[in-house]
């Protein structure tokens, strides 16, 4: 849209940020209520009077994909944990969230 550094005369330019803007974060509200919907979470709260720590120890020369970290070692004081893992099925009412998220989703992309 942009000519010699300028803002288009055109006012179809910002309708159209918009509107994509607003459909872009409407597919990832959609997209997180979908996960939410799937996955299972547990809250692990420590009531003592010692602190526990948390220690990670990452081995040097991992490679995830097409990235290779550096080793190191990192503690933290730690009083809550959280562990999530996906569900066996969906929450009710969860398929209904799904198809609407791939009709929307598809239906914007294609306008």
């Amino acid at each position: 849209f942009y000519k010699d550094k300028r803002i288009p005369s055109n006012p179809a330019w910002f309708a159209l940020t918009v509107t994509g803007t607003t459909f872009i974060v409407i597919r990832m509200a959609l997209c997180a209520q979908v996960i939410d919907g799937i996955s299972q979470e547990r809250r692990l709260v420590f009531y003592g009077t010692d602190k526990p720590r948390m220690f990670w120890l990452q081995p040097e020369g991992r490679r995830i994909g097409d990235q290779e970290f550096d080793g190191f070692a990192y503690n933290q004081i730690k009083t809550d944990y959280i562990t999530s893992w996906k569900r066996s099925g969906l929450k009710p009412g969860c398929y209904r969230c799904v198809w609407f998220a791939l009709a929307f989703s598809i239906g914007s992309w294609v306008m």
